[in-house]
């Protein structure tokens, strides 16, 4: 008599490495890689470039050290497992409501950031820039009920567009780059490369 399946759990699903980088990347730069170039820039002028390196080794190693507590410590929890596996279910639920709070309050925020630069090519004012910022929050819960294996593919199709909108800008402007626009280096002092950026 074969056995019945009803009761068996579901298989785990598996991300592949090129849905789980661009998840990664995402997370690490997203929208924010278009604006904040730019603020930073004019808070520390060319020294910003020496901030941006060292947050790239930093995101390196935090890169290294989540990929071992995956392989030690696979859990779908993602960080709120970790923390819960090493400072106990409390700490771990507080985790995991700091992290909730952070993406309800920042996604809309995000949303407007993106909505601005779709009325930038398009044009239209405040109610234009409310209902693409909509369409996009929309979007991205659509996205998140579609489960991570829809997010993330997703997340691949938008890195990709990303760096290919980073490619283009750095082959556009190209021409304009002269030794020159480095002088000098850090106009503001170098503590303006951690201070925060004036109201």
């Amino acid at each position: 008599m074969a056995p019945s399946t009803r009761h068996q759990p579901p298989s785990p699903q598996h991300l592949t490495t090129a849905r789980g980088a661009a998840l990664y990347i995402g997370a690490l730069l997203g929208p924010g890689l278009l604006l904040l170039p730019g603020l930073a820039a004019a808070q520390a002028g060319p020294a910003a470039i020496v901030a941006w390196l060292a947050m790239l080794a930093l995101s390196g190693l935090f890169a290294a050290v989540f990929s071992a507590l995956g392989q030690r410590l696979p859990s779908a929890g993602g960080v709120m497992g970790y923390v819960a596996a090493g400072l106990g279910t409390r700490a771990g639920l507080v985790t995991g409501w700091s992290f909730l709070a952070a993406v309800v309050g920042g996604a809309p925020t995000v949303c407007l950031i993106g909505a601005s630069y779709v009325t930038g090519l398009t044009g239209g004012g405040y109610l234009a820039r409310a209902v693409a910022a909509a369409m996009l929050l929309l979007t991205v819960l659509a996205l998140a009920a579609g489960g991570l294996r829809a997010s993330a593919g997703a997340q691949l199709v938008l890195v990709s567009l990303l760096v290919g909108v980073i490619a283009v800008a750095i082959a556009g402007s190209a021409p304009a780059a002269h030794a020159a626009n480095w002088t000098p280096f850090a106009p503001h002092g170098w503590p303006s490369m951690g201070a925060r950026p004036p109201r």
